[in-house]
This record gives structure tokens, C-alpha cells and sequence, in this order.
């Protein structure tokens, strides 16, 4: 197979952990192939270098590279690496360059249809298909998650929750309020229903 014959690349961080605009990065790159390694070309880009398109970076004797940083945001290093017979591979590693003045987890808060079940009220009841709205604050949201499950007495058992909606996002600041997904209640059976609303930032916090 040609994919059996395309070489194996690592790339390490140090640090692996979200950095501070200003702090030095160290990535280290290693590749290994049946046959020599003909090339090896790192290129870069992101919000945290201030460049959008790609651009080359070199390594320097020990297949090393340094960055620092210039601002909060993601950085992108693709690693391409050719074997002597031809052969190719590439990897993307993301940098995660965190805002210091983002010191909190995101701060969540359904809203629309669903926003009266908050306020110790009935649920709400749906019976067209309804836009389901919450409000999302962070400096550097990187994702959520929304989840359903039928409600009981019981704790909710894990394998019970359905996806209804979920994205990834590029650490963007978000302040307002995001439209998670449409629920057609035609699709369901006729119940109560929980749901679990989950979001995290670049640094990890959910």
C-alpha cells in the first residue's frame, strides 16, 4: 500500500500547554521512512503569529523551531516530509496561544424557547419545530456540545444522551447568543426531554 510507505512524523511541543503571547515555543520535528528522508519543510500560520496565509519556517540543524508568539489566538505548523522514493507525508499541529485576560471558564445560559424552564417554570413544550438559542461568553471559545436525553427520577445514564448539535470553532470571542440547532418535534417520541449544554475555551475549561 502507498500510504504503508509514506514516512512517520512527530512533532513535540514545548511547552504542550497553551502559552502567553511573548513566551518562546520550541516544536521539534522527526521524521523516519523506509527509505532517507529527502526533505523535510515546515510552514506556518494563525492569528497568534498575525499571518493568515501559510508561510515557510525554517528548521535549524537539530530539526528544531522557534517562535514567539506576537499575540492570543491559534498558530498552525504543517509539517510535509518526502522520502528518497518519492513518497509524502504532512501533519498539522496546533498552538494554542491563550488571552490573559481570560480567566474563566465560558459562561452559559439557555435562552428563547427554553429560557422559562430556568426559572423554576414548567418545561417547555414544543410542539413545531422551535429554534433552540442559548447564550455563550468567552474570550476564546473553542467548542460546544448540545445533548438531549429523556428525563427521569433517575440519574440520566451516560449512553442515554443524544448529539443534537456541536462545532468547533478557532478560539473566536463570543459574547452573544448562538442558534444551537432547530427541533422538530415530528422526530421525537412524545416525553420530557433534558438536555446538556456544554462549551469549552482554549485553555480547556468547560
Amino acid at each position: 500500500e502507498a500510504a504503508a510507505n509514506a514516512p512517520r512524523l512527530l512533532v513535540n511541543l514545548t511547552p504542550s500547554t497553551p502559552v502567553l503571547p511573548g513566551q518562546a515555543v520550541l516544536a521539534t520535528v522527526r521524521a523516519e521512512a523506509f527509505s532517507p528522508i529527502a526533505s523535510i519543510t515546515v510552514q506556518a500560520r494563525g492569528t497568534g503569529l498575525g499571518q493568515a496565509d501559510w508561510a515557510d519556517v525554517p528548521l535549524d540543524s537539530l530539526g528544531r523551531v522557534r517562535f514567539t508568539p506576537s499575540s492570543h489566538g491559534l498558530i498552525e505548523l504543517r509539517v510535509t516530509a518526502v522520502d528518497a522514493d518519492g513518497f509524502s507525508a504532512s501533519t498539522t499541529e496546533t498552538v494554542r496561544v491563550r488571552d490573559p485576560l481570560d480567566t474563566a471558564a465560558p459562561v452559559l445560559g439557555f435562552g428563547g424557547a427554553l429560557a422559562q424552564g430556568l426559572n423554576g417554570l414548567a418545561p417547555a413544550v414544543i410542539n413545531a419545530a422551535t429554534p433552540l438559542t442559548a447564550q455563550i461568553a468567552d474570550l476564546q471559545l473553542m467548542g460546544y456540545t448540545l445533548e438531549a436525553a429523556p428525563s427521569n427520577a433517575d440519574k440520566v445514564d451516560e449512553s442515554a444522551w443524544r448529539t443534537l448539535s456541536e462545532a468547533k470553532l478557532p478560539a473566536i470571542n463570543n459574547q452573544g447568543t448562538l442558534t444551537l440547532t432547530t427541533l422538530d418535534p415530528s422526530t421525537w417520541a412524545n416525553g420530557v426531554y433534558v438536555l446538556r449544554l456544554r462549551a469549552w475555551d482554549l485553555a480547556g475549561r468547560t
